[in-house]
């Protein structure tokens, strides 16, 4: 597996589900749009799963349109490319399906212009923390990661 920081914004609002066992889990796709945020056709869509807290506070924290700083591990085949499926006409398409490990949230964009004085880190604790607030490296428990 591949670790990955993808910076982009939420395509959708987060789908939280919990498992029989009751551990959260949410999903949710992010666009980056790399060397060009303008051109919005040639962003890169990464499908996005978080486990456990970061589940809960992803889905509490995050709405359709923010800006997201995603840390995670790239989930890829056997030879390391994107996972490859085919829609009902037999078009081919690529997931790039990402697990995270810690999240930044970002504020809304208004008019293009984003102010991202209060953006927050959480990494599985019980709150998010004003990345102001601390520059230490923050880990995620092993418990969070569902491998």
């Amino acid at each position: 597996m591949h670790k990955i920081t993808i910076f982009g914004m939420l395509g959708n609002d987060p789908e939280m589900r919990y498992l029989p066992d009751g551990k959260a889990v949410t999903s949710f796709s992010v666009a980056s749009s790399g060397d060009n945020p303008n051109d919005p056709k040639k962003a890169t869509w990464f499908k996005c799963t978080a486990w456990g807290k970061i589940a809960e506070a992803c889905n509490q924290y995050l709405s359709k349109g923010q800006q997201v700083c995603i840390f995670g591990q790239m989930q890829s085949n056997e030879f390391g490319a994107p996972k490859i499926w085919f829609t009902n006409d037999q078009q081919p398409r690529a997931n790039f399906e990402v697990t995270v490990q810690k999240v930044q949230f970002g504020r809304k964009s208004s008019g293009g212009v984003s102010d991202n004085s209060n953006d927050s880190i959480y990494n599985g604790g019980d709150q998010p923390v004003n990345k102001q607030q601390t520059n230490q490296q923050n880990t995620v428990s092993e418990d969070d990661i569902p491998f």
